[in-house]
């Protein structure tokens, strides 16, 4: 502010008032002016066209740093940032030309090197130019921050997976993300200010009625609001998109809320591996049936008097086992699956079959009475009878019951249907598995062309030695049967290993020697052949410990084993085999000599040997 200068009085003055009384009141108004101009926390100046300054207030030097009094004379150009030179030279021709400057923002440089940003209004007066500035530095930090922030937040907001949409309190759009327009097909150009529900439409899946509006439900309660994910997007071209998807309220510093962001994904690959999780959680993973834990729900829920009667049937494969032991699992899983085509076939569409344990199965039967239940029993046996699975024979052993009054529990329903099948299967399980039994020697038989000799031939080796011993009748026929079945785990053998030619590599060697522990297991489940299958087992052993599986030594060895030991390498070095060159009997008889004691028992080489010159003589 320019000093104050003697100036005239006024011709006129105040009425009552004299000259000094004047004087005294424009000193004051002007000391008053004064405390103003070094008082306020503006910045404020008074410069020449030059740009020189003519006076400064406190806070120029409060805010730049500068001692006092030391921007006096300086041009203000002196301390202005290089990149602002230029506009500011404009804008001070513009006040130069009677223009006022309203806003404009420049950086000066203050004492410590730093720079801040002013914002100024000035107007020309005279020769002079009165200017008022403040320090936005502050607010210009505040904005670019909030610039940053809302850039990182946008570009977060368009890379993000998910589809983004954003409202006003009205619920109308503002914000639309890269993806959200994708799934909607609305662009945030033909969106914007539309309402939400507009733009985004939603159903349920399987009501295909309208589903909530989460926006109007987040404005309403305040709270975050999530919908199920059985929900469909119905895109602007009428596309159906499965979503998951969430809203929350927006809230000012003050609480209030301002909009609604809403955030949402296309769950088409995460329904699919939903429905497989709840798929499997519900179904057997062999046979696709549904499994114990969807019967037993399915069993609670269908024992209403609707149902009744309520027929529950308990199917039980025979010779499960067997079957795996002589064939493989793989051939065990393919009759498992077997029954299972078979019980679909013989079965309503909306009956409940389930596979409940390894062999077990059940069928819930609503509205069937006893007649309906023993005619689906028919038609499951006679459907196993005309099924076939290579030499495997399919058998089922099946038993029902009825719930017809509210007085029976069902659990005990069920117990009576599990008693039925066992009565069942104690009446053909047995014949069943003789039967696969005769079956595998066959399979065995037609695979290998010595394999039936071979048996014969061991089974009479076998009847002359018991005879020679002096054994029973009983023991000399149980001594035929081991020798017929010793070789059955040959089963699980593969014939170009059986009959190769060349050395075994150790694979194959392991897998020949398995043959002992695979007949054991076939013949134990077998109660007609059960007694045999220690002797089948153990026919590998050797007298000096040495054989295999047990490695059992002497007399630990059952008696029928040794003798078979013997007998068998006697057989097989006499008779014709691809991989060896045939002995004669002496040239045999001599090989089993000089492995006893070690190989064999020797009492009993000695017994054969004897037994088989008689033979000869």
């Amino acid at each position: 502010m320019p000093q104050h200068q003697n100036q005239p009085l006024p011709e006129n003055l105040p009425s009552g008032e004299t000259a000094p009384d004047v004087v005294r009141l424009l000193s004051a108004r002007i000391g008053e002016l004064e405390d103003f101009f070094s008082l306020a926390p503006d910045l404020l100046c008074v410069v020449d066209k030059e740009g020189n300054f003519i006076r400064v207030n406190a806070a120029w030097y409060d805010i730049l740093g500068y001692p006092s009094d030391s921007l006096i004379g300086h041009r203000f150009f002196e301390f202005l940032h290089p990149d602002d030179q230029q506009r500011t030279s404009k804008v001070m021709a513009d006040i130069i030309g009677e223009q006022p400057v309203l806003n404009f923002v420049n950086c000066y440089r203050a004492a410590d090197g730093t720079f801040r940003f002013i914002e100024w209004r000035a107007k020309p007066k005279g020769s002079l130019i009165y200017g008022a500035a403040r320090d936005v530095t502050r607010q210009r930090q505040i904005e670019d921050q909030l610039y940053n922030e809302k850039e990182q937040f946008r570009t977060t907001l368009m890379s993000i997976g998910d589809g983004i949409i954003a409202t006003d309190h009205l619920g109308r759009i503002e914000v639309i993300n890269r993806v959200a327009e994708q799934m909607t097909g609305w662009t945030l150009q033909d969106a914007a200010g539309r309402p939400f529900d507009e733009i985004f439409c939603v159903i349920s899946e399987y009501s295909r009625s309208a589903a909530t509006n989460v926006v109007n439900e987040a404005l309403r309660t305040g709270q975050a609001v999530e919908l199920d994910q059985h929900t469909l997007l119905i895109a602007r071209d009428g596309t159906e998109i499965p979503i998951e998807n969430s809203a929350a309220p927006i809230r000012d510093k003050a609480g209030q809320i301002t909009g609604v962001v809403i955030a949402f994904r296309d769950f088409t690959d995460n329904r699919e591996k939903q429905r497989q999780v709840e798929y499997l959680s519900f179904h057997d993973y062999l046979t696709g049936l549904y499994n114990r834990r969807y019967y037993e729900d399915s069993l609670n829920r269908l024992d209403t008097p609707r149902n009744w009667p309520l027929a529950i049937l308990v199917i039980d494969i025979n010779g499960l086992k067997l079957t795996n032991d002589a064939y493989g699992h793989a051939t065990g899983d393919q009759l498992i699956r077997t029954v299972a085509d078979i019980l679909r076939r013989s079965c309503r569409t909306d009956d409940i079959i389930a596979r409940t344990g390894g062999d077990e199965f059940v069928i819930i039967l609503p509205q069937t009475g006893a007649e309906q239940a023993s005619h689906v029993r028919q038609r499951i046996t006679r459907a196993a009878a005309h099924s076939r699975l290579e030499s495997v024979i399919i058998s089922m052993a099946v038993g029902y019951a009825i719930k017809t009054e509210a007085g029976q529990d069902i659990h005990d329903v069920q117990k009576e249907a599990d008693n039925q099948m066992y009565k069942d299967k104690l009446k053909f399980s047995k014949a069943m598995r003789s039967q696969t039994i005769e079956t595998v020697l066959r399979q065995i038989n037609d695979k290998y062309d010595h394999e039936q000799v071979h048996t014969e031939k061991v089974s009479e080796y076998c009847s002359e030695v018991a005879r020679a011993l002096q054994l029973s009748e009983k023991e000399i026929n149980e001594l035929k049967t081991v020798g017929v079945l010793h070789d059955i785990g040959k089963i699980a053998i593969p014939p170009d290993v059986l009959n190769k030619q060349e050395q075994l590599s150790h694979e194959e060697w392991e897998m020949i020697k398995s043959h002992a522990a695979t007949g054991y297991n076939i013949l134990k489940n077998v109660d007609e052949f059960a007694a045999f299958a220690e002797a089948v087992l153990h026919h590998h052993e050797r007298w000096d410990g040495k054989g295999y599986p047990a490695g059992l030594k002497g007399a630990d060895i059952p008696l029928y084993s040794r003798i078979v030991a013997i007998v068998d390498a006697f057989e097989a070095m006499t008779s014709q085999r691809p991989y060896q060159k045939t002995k004669t009997r002496d040239e045999a008889a001599a090989e089993l000599v000089s492995c006893s004691g070690t190989q064999f028992d020797p009492h009993l080489v000695q017994v054969f040997i004897n037994q088989m010159t008689r033979a000869d003589a």
